[in-house]
């Protein structure tokens, strides 16, 4: 099952990233753009894995560091209830 915002979450894009409002709790979130992209891309059905290799080799980083921070922001985002899937 692909990521999806919660229904009770808006996205807007800033020029620094993205900002994630949730209505349940009037609060808000800001992603800078690096995790903004990861976001994106999930939300559009890219794969963990193919998003954290082509996301290490355009910054040249270790795979295994993009992987790993991609799976943190996905569980961070799940625990505060911002998005399914």
């Amino acid at each position: 099952m692909p990521l999806a915002l919660s229904d009770a979450v808006r996205c807007a894009d800033t020029d620094r990233g993205v900002i994630l409002l949730d209505s349940r709790s009037r609060r808000y979130y800001e992603l800078n753009d690096t995790a903004a992209t990861m976001l994106h891309e999930l939300l559009a059905g890219e794969d963990v894995t193919t998003l954290a290799r082509r996301m290490s080799e355009a910054a040249q980083l270790p795979f295994e560091r993009v992987h790993d921070d991609l799976t943190a922001l996905i569980k961070q985002l799940r625990e505060l209830r911002l998005v399914e899937g």
